[in-house]
């Protein structure tokens, strides 16, 4: 495997989709206000504009502190990532692992930005208005470190699964399963780890290699 040519698939491709990743966002930011519905699939697919001012699934911690900490803990991730990738083409690792770092990576780098330019880059989109955000305004609604992840994929048909009659003491009865609001760094970073269980035994021989290299 060349290692200048794996250099070049694998970042080009964290490129494109960052790229993707924050013009969608970018699209969405500027063209719908906050909480703006947009229905492709009835029951199935949805645009919902949101905004993610803490972690994965709305949770936050901390208050300001919290919010700097997690956007300084995100940029580790980031080149703890990129050495780990830099690792495994050097040692000629399997590309579906170097892949799966990638795909982390991209997800990784995509929220990362969210959380450090849009508060000084865009206006807010504030909730329960019909007020669309502007770039680049007078007032931002916030400051570097401060902004919040766009998000906007959600799939009712997932939020919920109900329970057969036939159950007993259960029937009828809705279990939640995934009601969150997503965007395509969360689906990345999910890619990822999906990838990652799929190819396990790819995973465990990788690791083994590497720890013979260190051991000599």
């Amino acid at each position: 495997m060349n290692q200048k040519y794996t250099y070049l698939q694998i970042y080009t491709l964290v490129c494109i989709l960052v790229l993707l990743d924050q013009s969608l966002k970018i699209w969405v930011k500027l063209h719908m206000f906050y909480r703006e519905k947009i229905v492709f699939i009835e029951n199935w697919f949805e645009f919902i504009f949101t905004e993610n001012i803490g972690m994965a699934m709305g949770m936050k911690y901390g208050g300001d502190f919290g919010k700097v900490n997690l956007t300084c803990s995100r940029f580790i991730l980031i080149i703890i990532s990129i050495v780990m990738i830099q690792y495994l083409i050097r040692n000629y690792a399997n590309k579906k692992i170097i892949i799966v770092m990638a795909f982390y990576l991209a997800g990784s780098i995509g929220n990362f930005i969210d959380n450090l330019l849009y508060a000084a880059v865009f206006s807010e989109s504030i909730p329960h208005s019909y007020q669309i955000a502007s770039i680049l305004p007078k007032i931002q609604y916030s400051q570097l470190f401060f902004g919040k992840v766009v998000d906007m994929f959600y799939i009712p048909a997932i939020e919920s699964m109900t329970i057969p009659e036939w159950f007993p003491f259960l029937a009828n009865t809705k279990i939640p399963l995934f009601h969150y609001i997503f965007n395509l760094a969360d689906t990345y970073i999910t890619t990822g780890v999906v990838l990652l269980f799929v190819h396990t035994d790819i995973l465990v021989r990788t690791v083994y290699k590497i720890m013979l290299k260190l051991r000599r």
